[in-house]
């Protein structure tokens, strides 16, 4: 028998019992939203006041889009927060016998009993946030700063955090749905809103730690997976891409209604299928305890075998003892846990040793797939007639370059797979030779690590002796297949490979124009020019705009046109540094190397008035001081001083700047400082280089014997 008892009576009276939760929603949102709003705009229209200029009321338009729109990170997680809270008051009651017992005692259908809880909990959240909104849009049309793109926005802004309340709502029932005690209901909802990233975080780690050629790469595609596995992760992605990018996720956002949909549909059947007396019980359906169990502590035994493994690792892999040990014992501990949640009593902990078996299994079998390479990874080489394309990233020739903020192959995230992604190479036998070489050299990463500038080699104890250690370098490979799949690979290989690589690569004038990062200065925005001459001087060089164009592009010309050989010709005769236009209040310096090859740019340089010496000119050496830090420990390192016109020929003959800003053929020992005091036509100045690797002076090894 059902009353007749109407859906906005129950609705009322609902509304009424939980009144508190409206009020702490309407004062968060307002604090949020227009207090916050208010004190924001007065100290942006301080800053307009104060900044005589360099801010305008663009400027605070553009602020006040964010945060009326999807770059208010405050309102978002007030949002996430809000949406736990109704769901957890809402269906607490089916935590407490009594309740429940009193609850479904009245007339009245599970449904809509169901329906008057879920309606009500909307209601809390939708009516401060929407009028917060609207006051805020309100403030900033009295302020003179909403346009239609604000009204627009703000109306996005909502209609986005709707749908991602929705769904964090949807999964905070689903939580207390399946469980039977508040604490756990909790609990429940936080591993269910944090589940997708942490397993996602967790695949990320295992390959980083067990294969030896995997490296971190991001695709659009992959990062919206891993964002829909979380609804919090998925609101702010989805926020961040339609107000940092500007671009509709609408196939993301449809995804994530039918989500929002299925997840209230398995809410509602739940409900039905639940027992009045699964409440105060850890889960609500005895069936599913051990099912949740295995997938809890798997998970989590596997992240604390890594953390304990990854103590004393010279990189990411792990200490294979310790991570079995770590593994091992967190599934004891996490199993004693959580059965001890369930009963609440610890003889029930040892009755129930199959989930526990089983949970073991899983996780020492996932261990063994990667610490044994079952999939093959780390030997992945697709055949040659598999493969459309090839890209190749080497640490010593690409590491060294520097792009514009805004270009493709800006270095803010990803710049190996930036660069493997903008050149694709057509004739890849080369770039093959050299994956082939990796594949054999695949267990290297066990034996050496990257060092200074990604050269890989054994430290020496003593200043001039050399290794006979072979040298390799760090690679990234990308083979772009015929079936449109893109896979990336990281390797070691001999220095001479890679760099026999790089020069036959070099031969080809496309590809350097591809790659090298002069191609994506655009002349229109640089402001000024730079230059370093090898003696360290810097000087500003004053260029009319034709003359900053035909510089910019002789130089461009000439390494675009140049080999190998003449690019890695050292030391450089000198820097360029081109500070560019960002936007239109920040500017950034980008610095290139000047060959001693480049000789058509050095003679314009000449031509504009700048000395520029292809030779170091013993003459302008005063002193030089030497330090060697291969005899530091913990002291202060020994230093040696050299004034003989000799000594310092032979040192000059031997150094190169270190810090060079493009490709380079011998490497640099960065134990050993060279501190020169130059004096030229009166004006002294210092400068710091470093010994060619291998090539330190005899006068200088005596002097620290």
């Amino acid at each position: 028998m059902t009353s007749k008892i109407s859906f906005a009576k129950l609705l009322r009276e609902d509304m009424k019992r939980r009144s508190w939760l409206l009020a702490l929603c309407t004062v968060v949102f307002f604090l949020l939203g227009p207090v916050i709003c208010l004190m924001s705009l007065e100290s942006q229209f301080r800053r307009v006041r104060l900044d005589m200029g360099q801010y305008t009321l663009k400027d605070v338009k553009e602020w006040f889009l964010g945060f009326v729109g999807f770059n208010n990170g405050l309102l978002m997680a007030a949002v996430c927060i809000c949406a736990v809270l109704c769901a957890v008051t809402g269906y607490q009651y089916l935590h407490s016998r009594t309740k429940v017992d009193l609850f479904h005692s009245i007339p009245v259908k599970r449904e809509k009993f169901f329906l008057v809880q879920y309606v009500s909990g909307i209601l809390f959240f939708l009516i401060p946030y929407v009028l917060c909104m609207v006051l805020c849009l309100l403030i900033g049309a009295f302020q003179g700063v909403v346009t239609a793109r604000h009204v627009l926005y703000c109306t996005g802004s909502i209609g986005l955090g709707t749908l991602y309340f929705l769904m964090i709502y949807h999964v905070a029932i689903l939580a207390m749905m399946l469980t039977g005690k508040l604490l756990v209901g909790i609990l429940g909802t936080a591993v269910f809103c944090g589940a997708g990233t942490a397993l996602s975080m967790l695949q990320t780690r295992l390959f980083q730690s067990f294969y030896d050629t995997y490296f971190t790469t991001v695709s659009e595609t992959g990062t919206a997976i891993r964002s829909a596995l979380s609804p919090i992760e998925g609101y702010f992605y989805a926020a961040g891409r339609l107000g940092t990018k500007g671009k509709f996720p609408g196939v993301f956002l449809l995804a994530a209604l039918v989500i929002t949909i299925l997840l209230l549909v398995l809410d509602l059947w739940l409900y039905k299928k639940r027992a009045s007396e699964a409440a105060e019980s850890a889960m609500a359906f005895p069936r599913t305890e051990g099912i949740v169990k295995v997938c809890m502590i798997v998970p989590a035994s596997l992240w604390a075998g890594l953390l304990m493994g990854s103590f004393n690792t010279y990189d990411s892999s792990v200490n294979i003892g310790w991570f079995i040990f770590g593994v091992l014992i967190s599934l004891i501990l996490l199993h004693t846990i959580v059965e001890f949640i369930y009963h609440m009593d610890f003889r029930e902990i040892l009755r129930r040793k199959w989930s526990l078996l089983a949970a073991a299994v899983l996780a020492f079998g996932c261990s063994a797939v990667f610490f044994f390479d079952l999939t093959g990874y780390d030997s992945y080489l697709p055949r040659e007639d598999k493969i459309d394309g090839m890209s190749v990233f080497t640490s010593n020739f690409n590491g060294r370059f520097s792009y514009p903020y805004n270009s493709e192959l800006s270095y803010n995230t990803g710049s190996e797979q930036r660069t493997l992604d903008q050149v694709n190479v057509k004739d890849f036998q080369m770039i093959y030779d050299l994956a082939e070489e990796g594949v054999k050299n695949k267990n290297l990463r066990k034996e050496v690590y990257a060092m200074e500038e990604s050269r890989i080699a054994v430290s020496r104890a003593k200043i001039g002796e050399t290794s006979s250690e072979e040298q390799y370098d760090n690679v990234f490979i990308k083979y772009h297949l015929k079936s449109g799949r893109d896979v990336y690979r990281r390797y070691f290989v001999n220095y001479e490979s890679s760099e026999k690589c790089i020069e036959q690569l070099c031969s080809n004038k496309e590809y350097k124009e591809s790659l090298f990062p002069i191609n994506y200065v655009k002349e229109e925005n640089v402001a000024k020019c730079t230059l370093t001459d090898r003696y360290q001087r810097e000087t500003i060089l004053k260029l009319t705009d034709e003359q900053k164009i035909r510089l910019i592009r002789t130089f461009r010309e000439e390494q675009n046109n140049a080999s190998y050989e003449t690019m890695t010709q050292g030391p450089i005769a000198g820097v360029l540094s081109i500070e560019v236009n960002e936007d239109e209040y920040s500017t950034s310096m980008y610095q290139y190397s000047i060959s001693r090859g480049f000789t058509q740019t050095i003679a314009l340089l000449r031509e504009l008035g700048n000395e520029m010496d292809e030779q170091w000119n013993p003459e302008y050496a005063e002193s030089i001081q030497i330090t060697n830090y291969y005899e530091s420990g913990t002291n202060t390192p020994p230093t040696a001083s050299f004034t003989e016109k000799g000594d310092i020929a032979e040192i000059l003959g031997a150094i190169n700047w270190g810090g060079e800003y493009g490709p380079v053929k011998e490497s640099t020992d960065y134990s050993v400082e060279v501190d020169v005091t130059w004096n030229i036509d009166g004006a002294r100045s210092n400068g710091v280089y470093y010994f060619t690797e291998g090539k330190i002076p005899e006068c200088v090894i005596r002097a620290f014997e």
